[in-house]
């Protein structure tokens, strides 16, 4: 049976055990025998033949219990010392059973498992050889790095520490393992002292590394101190759990001394510059203006932000000098040789105006992290040479003395002739006006007669009117101001200046709707306007357009704030414009001083303007000129409204007139402060402003903004491209633009000017808010 297959075996077993209780249930039922012995006879029998067969079956059974329960037995075995380690464990059966089968399964897995636990030892071995060498890698580099490296437990106690943290901190490495950093590391804040928390404990609070801190001091072991930048970061192990920290700090002591005294050399450096008396101009290798200090502000007429950023070639050379100027900068950059390096020379040197005046220059050449750079001592030298020229026309000089003197005495004598003559003309006018007035008293309305009288009267009046003016010019009487409405006076004091100016100016007079009242004295109105009446007349000697406009408008807080002299509230604005010559930089900031004129010896007292001037502050108001070469003048005056008690009116309710709006302006305006003003009135109200301080750079702005632009606001008078011509090249490139010019002169002035025809959008300067943006909304709002 050793042989059989396990399933006959079983079978075998099965049937031998099915015939011991057949042949018991034999014995059973055999028919009774009617004699005992039968009987006895018959049960020896069946037991003789119960017993072999139970003999055999015990026999079959444990022939069969052998062949199985072994191999079962030794795969048990087996099973027992593959589990227990012993990977050479085998069954090592023969048979061709199932069991056998399941045998030789069990010694083929034992095979695969001691070799892929050979592999894995081997590989094990590899990788501690290989920790173990980058674990003397890292040991190396951390002990010879430069920094101090300090590695740290989950709780914060110290595990490693390299060389350069023990000498930093005074901890060697046997007595620092173990202790909380805060022991071995303990830093406090550079200016109090006080304790400062270590990046460790941050990292280990938030799990994060903890950047490069600084102001921060290392006390050491021994109690010396030092300052430190540190940072810290996690150690994390290959599934991203947190092991550990490591912090690493950096001496710098001398690096933070270093700093102090570079910043204390440029503070001194810069107390230099800011303080020194000649101009400090410094330009990189290109040319370009780097640094500009106040007294080449106030020398050169450029504000720093202005100045900063530009060619020095032309921003301070004149045209003249600058191709001799080009080529000694590129001489010098090409061989390191210049004809006025290390020297002092006197050449001429050009203001924002375009004035030329004498200098002197000295240029030294630096060298800063490898960039070439120059710096440009330059003193201003036209006091001296000023000083200079008057020594050489000293007598030209006491002759001019002596007639300016001669013209003072002719002036005074004038004026107290012209008092004299006004006290007793004043007499006379005061008869014929008090008897005109009882004679208009006695006459009916109907009388003919009260025409006529009433003209003389108005004759007399005005007569009174012009004696009291030269009262005034003869200092002997004061004056007396009083609300007047400005259009009234405006309009009668016209009607003698057409008789003042000639038949070829043509006088345009254009009043306010609204009739605003001012506190003036009339008699100093109607000066002011002759003054400006006459000096238009002089400026345009070939004959020309003079108008004269009055207007109501309002200053607010900001914009008074912004210009010296003006206050808040309701104005009323009186222009007086001109189409004559016009006046350049130079002239226009003397026109208001005293004998200051550009009319022939002669021609001109140089009181005129000083006058207007003077009175028009004394009446609380300011005036401001607008004028180019060539473009005429405008004289505007800004005097305050009252109402007929003199009460000011605030300049709240110009609130109410301003519109907001979310439309693109491109707004175009070579005076900066006049640009910035305008792009702050419309960037707080709503718009999106592009700028540009030229034709040219407007249109580069055009072609690149990507979106709409629905209003070009452009000034008109402007260097080398009129607001006019590139209104034209806009029109092209956007037809659907809006357009809307501003100047200082008058709308009307500026159409008989030719400069606009009269369908184009204008908006008066100065710029005010109220007037702006309801200007910009009726352009914007207006159908197509």
């Amino acid at each position: 049976m050793g042989d059989w297959p396990l399933r006959a075996k079983l079978t075998a077993l099965l049937l031998v055990a099915s015939l011991i209780p057949l042949g018991l249930a034999v014995f059973y039922v055999a028919p009774e025998q009617p004699l005992l012995d039968q009987i006895a006879k018959l049960t020896r029998r069946k037991l003789a033949f119960a017993g072999g067969i139970l003999l055999l079956a015990l026999l079959a059974g444990a022939l069969l219990a052998r062949s199985i329960l072994r191999p079962i037995t030794l795969l048990s075995a087996a099973t027992e010392r593959l589990a227990s380690g012993a990977l050479g464990a085998r069954v090592e059966l023969r048979q061709a059973d199932e069991i056998g089968k399941l045998a030789s399964s069990f010694d083929a897995m034992a095979e695969r498992l001691q070799a892929q636990s050979r592999a894995l030892v081997d590989a094990n071995e590899r990788l501690e050889l290989r920790v173990r060498e980058r674990t003397a890698e890292l040991g190396t580099t951390l002990d010879s790095i430069g920094d101090g490296v300090i590695a740290t437990d989950t709780d914060g106690r110290v595990v490693r520490i390299n060389p350069v943290a023990e000498r930093l901190t005074g901890w060697p490495e046997d007595e620092a393992i173990g202790r909380p950093l805060e022991e071995v590391f303990r830093v406090v804040q550079e200016e109090t002292g006080l304790p400062v928390e270590s990046p460790v404990k941050r990292v280990l609070r938030e799990d994060a590394v903890v950047g490069l801190a600084s102001q921060s001091v290392l006390v050491a072991r021994d109690g010396t101190s030092r300052a430190v930048a540190d940072s810290g970061a996690p150690i994390r192990d290959e599934q991203g759990a947190l092991r550990g920290t490591v912090l690493v700090f950096r001496d710098q002591t001398e690096e933070r001394r270093a700093e102090r005294l570079l910043k204390e050399s440029e503070a001194r450096k810069g107390a230099i510059f800011e303080a020194a008396l000649d101009c400090i101009v410094t330009i990189d290798q290109d040319g370009v203006v780097r640094e500009f200090n106040p007294a080449a502000e106030k020398t050169f007429g450029y504000p720093r932000a202005e100045a900063v950023g530009r060619a020095l070639e032309e921003l301070l050379i004149p045209p003249s000098l600058r191709q001799a100027h080009n080529r000694a900068f590129a001489h010098y950059l090409a061989t390191g040789e210049g004809p006025i390096l290390g020297k002092r020379v006197e050449i001429s040197a050009m203001k924002k105006g375009g004035e030329e005046f004498p200098v002197e220059l000295a240029v030294v050449p630096i060298r800063a992290g490898g960039a070439l750079g120059f710096t440009a001592y330059i003193r201003d030298l036209t006091d001296r040479q000023q000083a200079a020229q008057a020594l050489e026309a000293s007598e030209q000089s006491r002759r001019e003395t002596e007639e300016q003197l001669r013209q003072a005495q002719k002036m005074e004598a004038v004026g107290t002739l012209a008092g004299g003559i006004a006290h007793d003309f004043n007499n006379l006018l005061s008869v014929i006006l008090s008897y005109g007035d009882l004679l208009l008293e006695d006459l009916k309305q109907s009388d003919p007669m009260r025409d006529d009288l009433e003209q003389i009267i108005r004759a007399g009046r005005r007569a009174h009117d012009l004696t009291r003016q030269m009262l005034a010019f003869s200092r002997q009487q004061v004056l007396q101001p009083r609300v007047v409405d400005i259009n009234r006076t405006v309009g009668a004091t016209t009607r003698m200046l057409k008789r003042l100016i000639g038949e070829d100016i043509e006088l345009t007079l254009n009043t306010a709707a609204r009739s605003p009242n001012v506190f003036v004295d009339p008699g100093q109105i109607e000066q002011v306007l002759m003054n400006l009446v006459l000096n238009a007349r002089d400026a345009m000697p070939q004959g020309g357009k003079l108008t004269i406009e009055t207007s109501n408008l309002s200053f607010d807080d900001r914009y008074a704030s912004e210009h010296l002299g003006v206050s808040p509230g309701k104005h009323i604005m009186l222009s007086v414009t001109d189409t004559g010559l016009g006046m350049d930089e130079s002239v226009r900031s003397r026109i208001f001083e005293p004998f200051f004129t550009t009319k022939e010896k002669g021609k001109g007292t140089g009181l005129g303007l000083s006058t207007v001037f003077g009175i028009v502050k004394q009446s609380g108001g300011s005036i401001w000129v607008y004028s180019e070469p060539g473009q005429g003048t405008a004289f505007k005056i800004y005097l305050p409204e009252v109402d007929a008690a003199k009460t000011p009116v605030t300049a709240e309710a110009s609130a109410e007139n301003r519109q907001r709006g979310t439309e693109t302006v491109l707004l175009v305006e070579d005076d900066p402060q006049v640009r910035t003003l305008a792009h702050t009135i419309l960037g707080r109200h709503g718009y999106q402003v592009l700028q540009a301080a030229s034709g040219e750079e407007a249109l580069a702005q055009c072609e690149r903004h990507q979106g709409p632009i629905q209003l070009l606001l452009t000034d008109v008078i402007m260097p080398r491209m009129s607001g006019r011509e590139l209104a034209e090249r806009i029109a092209k490139l956007r037809p659907d633009t809006r357009i809307l010019f501003m100047s200082g002169y008058t709308d009307d002035a500026i159409v008989h000017h030719g400069v606009l025809s009269s369908e184009m959008s204008f908006v008066q300067k100065p710029i005010l808010p109220g007037p702006l943006l309801a200007k910009i909304r009726e352009v914007l709002d207006r159908p197509r």
